[in-house]
């Protein structure tokens, strides 16, 4: 039989059977299709109402994003075996750039489906799973994602402005450049995630956990951060103007060259981070913990450091004009070139400390 033969006469039974369509016009040959469909499978084969002899063609004016949808439902509620995935490699991407705004999508199970440049605006998705998918350029404006699971999912581009992601799990995700400007993400995981060049402006991530998260270049821009957790998290060059950090774990983090004016660290855990030429002018650091931080050349003009901790903290040609560091403890810091012009030490600890400081 002719290459073009089976194409013709292949039907819903070699698709079950793991036959793929190839990149040109027909199947791949014998002996490289992929597994067949598994058995947890078979009640949504039969939920569709399809014959086992349905040819190809058929099947694929069959498969619309309304029939992905319903497959994604019905996985989402069941054996959540990756269905439309596994459909789409066989019969087609039918949900790329997809108007799905406002559909009920509670639940659903879109693992490793192709979501690119798709319309969710106003969607309802809580608690569904986008595990590995592709959505880059997809728009989520509104969209709720409570509990979503979207692990090292490709959300590059995508616009997220005002969506709920309260809960969700973002790990390994990839967010570059995305919109998540007034994003509702408390609580959400986002370890090692990679957020490059975001727009967090007025995002609310209370309690976020941004272990090992890349932000370099994020503007963060009056974002809440208060109790999030954000261990080893590069975020060079970043602007937190205004950011709120009280209570934040800030513990290795790489703020190098960073923006935070304005920013309110009151309590919070900057062991070891770097802080390279950070802008911190008028930042309240009220009771932080800066042990062994690096604030070479960092700006603190009238910044509140007010009982902080800055045990063994290199300060070196910092600008701490007009700082307040009444009660703070600076025992064995090195503050060689620090400017403290009007800098308030009342009761400062500065035992052991390298006091070579510019003072005009």
């Amino acid at each position: 039989m002719s290459r073009l033969d089976t194409v013709t006469s292949a039907t819903l039974v070699d698709v079950r059977a793991g036959w793929l369509p190839d990149v040109g016009a027909g199947w791949l040959p014998e002996g490289r299709h992929r597994a067949p469909a598994c058995a947890e499978s078979a009640v949504l084969w039969a939920a569709s109402g399809l014959a086992d002899d349905t040819p190809l063609e058929a099947l694929r004016t069959w498969w619309t994003p309304e029939r992905a949808i319903a497959l994604a439902r019905a996985d989402g509620a069941g054996p959540r075996c990756r269905a439309v995935a596994w459909v789409c490699q066989a019969l087609g991407d039918v949900l790329v750039g997809a108007d799905l705004r406002g559909l009920d999508l509670r639940g659903v199970d879109l693992r490793g489906v192709d979501l690119r440049g798709v319309d969710l605006t106003d969607a309802d998705m809580r608690d569904a799973v986008m595990t590995d998918a592709d959505m880059r350029d997809a728009v989520m404006t509104r969209a709720v994602m409570t509990r979503a699971v979207i692990h090292e999912a490709d959300m590059h581009g995508a616009d997220m402005t005002d969506a709920d992601m309260t809960d969700a799990d973002m790990s390994g995700a990839i967010m570059r450049d995305a919109t998540l400007i007034r994003a509702v993400m408390h609580g959400a995981i986002m370890t090692d995630a990679d957020m490059t060049g975001v727009d967090l402006t007025d995002a609310v991530m209370t309690r976020a956990v941004m272990r090992g998260a890349v932000m370099i270049n994020a503007d963060m821009t009056g974002v809440d951060l208060t109790d999030a957790v954000m261990t080893r998290a590069i975020m060079r060059r970043a602007t937190l103007i205004r950011a709120t950090l009280i209570r934040a774990t800030l513990i290795r983090v790489d703020m190098t060259d960073a923006d935070l004016t304005r920013v309110d660290m009151t309590d919070a855990d900057l062991n070891d981070a770097i802080l390279i030429r950070v802008d911190m002018t008028d930042a309240d650091l009220t009771d932080a913990d800066l042990t062994d931080a690096d604030l070479t050349d960092a700006d603190l003009t009238d910044a509140d450091l007010t009982d902080a901790i800055l045990i063994i903290a290199v300060m070196t040609g910092a600008v701490m004009t007009g700082a307040v560091m009444t009660g703070a403890v600076m025992t064995g810091a090195d503050l060689t070139g620090a400017d403290l012009t009007a800098a308030d030490v009342t009761d400062a600890d500065t035992r052991s400390a390298i006091l070579e400081p510019v003072t005009e």
